[in-house]
Order: structure tokens, then C-alpha cells, then sequence
């Protein structure tokens, strides 16, 4: 699903993560394509094994799986890249639907041997025609971290998996669309608007549009709207010196008798009870 990114603040928290843990970190959308990353520039070694097309093939693949692992288990996982490296993803969820992924990595366990790990990384290069020596230089780069240093960056990257929804750094294509249907009964709350008027204006189905209300407000579209001049129609009642009559056809009733029915069935009183309960307080 595509997403739709506010960089400037995804970026400035990518930054904050990177800041605290040193560590690189990346965003992905749910093809497992990368959206934004910070640092741009990966680690040295990992720029190294990039430079070469085998490389940049493995890079990519060994990211996908990663993806892949994480979306089936819906719960952050860690695994071994295929350069010898450790790479920590966890999943963008909303309403149990995974929408995107975060994933930092590019280093290695400060409590394993430092030269079992360069000898591990120099053997799993060797199919990329890399100098080892090249490898070597590289190698210092990494970032290590300890067992109880990598735990709380795994939680700082969970917290901020959750903190980029909370906070509408990223929508989907979907809550733009509704919102943007919502937007068009709003304007148009006084006209007769029906579900194929929906369809035309925004080239989705009838199915489409009855499964966005039914996920996102558990009731179909024409309800909604019913709703929202329900709404329209106590605010004109308290704020304005209309007639009922002419506060049914602004908000968009074609049928006076049923406007007194469904006001009275939404808030508990006809029209006529509650302007004259309004009137009496004032």
C-alpha cells in the first residue's frame, strides 16, 4: 500500500535515533521499497559491498527478507544480513495492518569477538570479488553495541513505529480518500449526493467505498452523511434564526417528515422539542 510521507518529520526522528544509538535506520513502505534512511550514506563497509552489483543485489534481497519475516511474524525480528552483519526490523501497524516497516542496523554484537566477526564478514564478501583489505579498512566503521545497548535501541524503534502514526507522519492512500469524500459531503451537505455521485467523482467502486466507512467508521457512507446534516442541522438550530423548513432543505433533507424522524431517533427529541427547550433557556 502506498504511503504518503511527512519527510521533514519522519527525517527529524530517524535523526534523533540515529543521534542516541549511532546506528543507521531506514523506513520502508509495504513493497519493502525504502522511503527515507538517516544517514543517507550507509556505513562504509556497506557502501563497499553496495559498489558492486552482486552486492547491491544481496543488499536488496536480504532487506525484502527481512521485510518479509517481519510482516508474517507482525512483531519485531532481528536476523544476520547476508554480509555477516545484524539488522533489527519491526512493523508499522495500524488496526493490525502492516503499512510499512523500520529498520535499523549495519552494526554488530560488541560481546562477540571482533576478529571472529571481520573474518566472518571478509568470508561472506568473498563471492562480491571484494579486497579484503578494502573490507578491513571499512570494518572500524561499524558501530558495535552491547547486548543491553542494542535492546534499548530495538525499543527506541518500536516506540517510534508507533509514534509516527500517532503523530500523522504517515497516512495511507486510503485515509486521504476518505477524507477526501468526507470533505465533499461537507460542501455539498445541502444538495442530494448519492452513492453513484461518490463513484463518479472519485473512480472507486461501490464495494470500495462502502468497505472505506465500514473500516474506518464501522457504518456505511450514506449514514455518514446522514449524520453530518443531522449535525449541520442542530448547529443551524442553536446558532441561526432559520425555520426548521428552511433548515431541512440546507442541509440537504428532500423530505420534511423524514428530517423530523431521523433527528428525533439521533438525539432523542424531534426538531420542534428541541428549538422550543432551546428558545425557553435563552
Amino acid at each position: 500500500m502506498k504511503l504518503n510521507v511527512d519527510l521533514v518529520k519522519l527525517r527529524q526522528i530517524l535523526k534523533d535515533f540515529h543521534i542516541l544509538t549511532g546506528a543507521t535506520i531506514c523506513v520502508f513502505d509495504s513493497d519493502y521499497k525504502p522511503i527515507t534512511a538517516f544517514p543517507d550514506e550507509p556505513p562504509a563497509i556497506c557502501k563497499l559491498v553496495k559498489s558492486t552489483e552482486e552486492g547491491l543485489k544481496a543488499c536488496l534481497i536480504s532487506d525484502k527478507f527481512g521485510c518479509e519475516l517481519c510482516a508474517k511474524n507482525k512483531k519485531t525480528v532481528s536476523y544476520v544480513c547476508h554480509a555477516g552483519l545484524i539488522d533489527t526490523v519491526t512493523p508499522i501497524m495500524h488496526d493490525n495492518i502492516v503499512y510499512g516497516y523500520i529498520m535499523f542496523g549495519q552494526v554488530t554484537n560488541k560481546e562477540i569477538n571482533k576478529k571472529q566477526t571481520l573474518n566472518r564478514i571478509i568470508e561472506n564478501c568473498k563471492k562480491y570479488r571484494l579486497q579484503e583489505e578494502e573490507i578491513r579498512k571499512t570494518f572500524n566503521s561499524l558501530k558495535f553495541l552491547d547486548k543491553e545497548k542494542y535492546r534499548a535501541a530495538t525499543n527506541i524503534m518500536v516506540a517510534c513505529s508507533c509514534y509516527i502514526f500517532l503523530s500523522d507522519m504517515i497516512q495511507t492512500d486510503n485515509e486521504i480518500i476518505i477524507t477526501q469524500i468526507i470533505d465533499y459531503f461537507n460542501t455539498h451537505l445541502n444538495e442530494t449526493v448519492s452513492i453513484k455521485d461518490v463513484e463518479k467523482n472519485f473512480f472507486l467502486s461501490k464495494n470500495k467505498i462502502y468497505q472505506l466507512f465500514e473500516e474506518n467508521y464501522h457504518t456505511t457512507p450514506m449514514k455518514y452523511l446522514n449524520n453530518l446534516r443531522l449535525g449541520k442541522s442542530k448547529e443551524l438550530i442553536l446558532y441561526s434564526d432559520l425555520s426548521l423548513t428552511e433548515i431541512c432543505e440546507q442541509c440537504g433533507f428532500n423530505n420534511y417528515n423524514y428530517f423530523i424522524k431521523q433527528f428525533k431517533m439521533v438525539f432523542g427529541e424531534s426538531p420542534h422539542k428541541f428549538k422550543k427547550k432551546i428558545n425557553y433557556k435563552a
